[in-house]
């Protein structure tokens, strides 16, 4: 995917979730257990730092280095979603929204630093073997916020919570 269209889908992928939890009030946003045993506060936190993480990987790669972050680490991924669960908790609503945003930005700053061949060439960087680095950045940020955007949406049908 060239840059022009995984900058405009990224800024799609997020509206597309804003519109999932438009609406929502703060209660409902930070009610536990409500989506696989996570509030929606606890999703965005966990999506924030899963493009966080991509962010870092953006950065390492744009410096020349061979990324070092947790796309590359063997996780047990219950784990590490249950400790940013936890860590989530502590963490003010406002806040959450607003590092959600902010790593949006980041992500389309980093983003429009690469060529469309840095992008879209398969095998471009070694580290992802026979992967393009577009590839990655749809996987881990566009498709991991689609996959939790339809969580929600599921969510508010089922319960009738207007969308």
């Amino acid at each position: 995917m060239n840059k022009v269209d995984l900058l405009e889908t990224l800024e799609a992928t997020r509206q597309t979730f804003h519109h999932a939890i438009e609406g929502l009030s703060d209660e409902q946003l930070t009610q536990p257990d409500l989506i696989d045993r996570r509030s929606i506060r606890d999703i965005i936190f966990h999506l924030t730092r899963w493009e966080g993480e991509t962010v870092t990987l953006l950065f390492q790669a744009r410096q020349g280095a061979k990324p070092n972050t947790l796309h590359f680490q063997k996780n047990d991924e219950d784990e590490l979603n249950l400790a940013w669960q936890l860590e989530s908790q502590n963490r003010p609503l406002d806040l959450v929204m607003s590092d959600f945003e902010g790593v949006r930005k980041q992500s389309l700053r980093r983003v429009a630093e690469f060529s469309d061949e840095e992008l879209d060439k398969k095998g471009y960087f070694p580290w992802l073997k026979n992967h393009s680095l577009s590839e990655l950045i749809i996987s881990y940020v566009v498709m991991h916020e689609q996959e939790h955007a339809a969580q929600i949406l599921t969510w508010r049908k089922e319960n009738r919570v207007g969308v």
